[in-house]
């Protein structure tokens, strides 16, 4: 089971990984979008086993932990009124 978790983290990393060379802080102002696509994603990239499943669901949860903590700590921006919007906070 720790072999899963391991594999679930690693890809999380990898896609935060890549969501860093972006613009992050206007991922973070989307989070919830870019939380269930890239959970299902990579649930989809590791389904046709049970244990594939559960490397995707620990990857996602994984994912949404790292957008999460890093919208809080730098922020976020959202397009409202034509504009991008920068906010600190959670």
């Amino acid at each position: 089971m720790i072999d899963f978790a391991f594999a679930g983290v690693l890809s999380a990393l990898g896609f935060y990984l890549i969501l860093l060379q972006l613009d992050i802080k206007k991922i973070c102002g989307y989070h919830a979008i870019f939380d269930i696509g890239l959970s299902v994603i990579l649930i989809t990239l590791y389904q046709g086993t049970y244990s594939g499943v559960v490397v995707g669901f620990i990857g996602g949860v994984t994912l949404t932990i790292l957008l999460w903590f890093t919208k809080g700590l730098i922020g976020y921006k959202k397009y409202e009124s034509g504009e991008w919007i920068y906010r600190i906070g959670w």
